[in-house]
């Protein structure tokens, strides 16, 4: 064989083995026996990848569930992450997920909420230890994971969506909090759910003036989706068009846009 053949020889070998490679890598069952691992550092990694497939690892749900018992820390982290990676499909782990809340490990609890998430609606069985989390208030010298928990956990029940309507009245409360981070994800879930109710609109309203901008620019993008009927809300969003912040002004006038298409759109059903 000429040299220059055995050089395009070797240089087809060098391309086409990462795509071999590659196509082993890409099925969940590879990295499903991995989470047999004697190794724990080999078990977290597999959840990893698993984790990096998303949805179409949703086969490898009972094992990532079995993972989060796992005896080392970093795996059962590694579990929770990968499942919510997965979405949806990994519904069946929400009920193990709660479960494990009861851990005083605050990374794993911290891996968990964002998780139930990224699950959505159909982690509504953990909506009641959601709300138990954005109501409890750490210390001010708390670990800065236990606040990061709370603020995730509003995240979380916005991301359930009405499945957690439950979850309102704290949302509300939440809204008024010192903590800029949680009042922005409170407002937020209060849109997601889509509660449309007098205590939801006086708080959305109220944070029309909040003093950071991407909490008023949240509020705004909610009342576009609630309280329809409400002239004072309208009102209240016809103010935001002056608010100094960009952000603001073009989310009030977007939500303004909807109001007034659902207000067509219901004329022309009555006539």
């Amino acid at each position: 064989m000429h040299r220059s053949s055995l050089i395009s020889l070797a240089a087809l070998l060098l391309i086409s083995w990462p795509a071999v490679a590659g196509s082993t890598n890409e099925r969940p069952e590879y990295w499903v026996k991995q989470l047999r691992s004697k190794s724990a550092a080999e078990r977290s990694a597999a959840a990893e990848r698993l984790g990096r497939l998303g949805p179409k690892a949703r086969t490898a749900v009972p094992r990532l569930i079995s993972a989060l018992r796992d005896l080392d820390l970093g795996v059962r982290c590694s579990a929770a992450v990968a499942l919510g990676q997965i979405g949806p499909d990994a519904q069946l782990a929400v009920d193990e997920m709660v479960r494990v809340m009861e851990n005083d490990d605050l990374l794993l609890r911290a891996h968990v909420v964002k998780a139930l998430g990224e699950i959505g609606p159909d982690a509504a069985v953990a909506v009641p230890m959601l709300i138990e989390l954005v109501r409890q208030k750490p210390d001010r010298d708390a670990d800065p994971l236990e606040r990061l928990v709370r603020y995730d956990a509003a995240r979380a029940l916005g991301q359930i969506g009405p499945n957690a309507r439950a979850a309102v009245p704290v949302l509300v409360d939440a809204s008024q909090d010192e903590s800029p981070n949680l009042r922005g994800h409170a407002v937020t879930s209060l849109g997601q759910i889509n509660a449309d109710s007098d205590a939801v609109l006086r708080a959305l309203v109220e944070a029309l003036r909040d003093p950071a901008p991407f909490i008023r620019a949240e509020a705004a993008t909610a009342l576009g989706q609630i309280g329809l009927r409400d002239y004072s809300v309208s009102r209240s969003l016809e103010r935001a068009l002056d608010d100094p912040n960009d952000q603001v002004r073009k989310a009030a006038e977007f939500a303004l846009s909807k109001r007034s298409a659902a207000a067509n759109s219901t004329r022309s059903r009555n006539h």
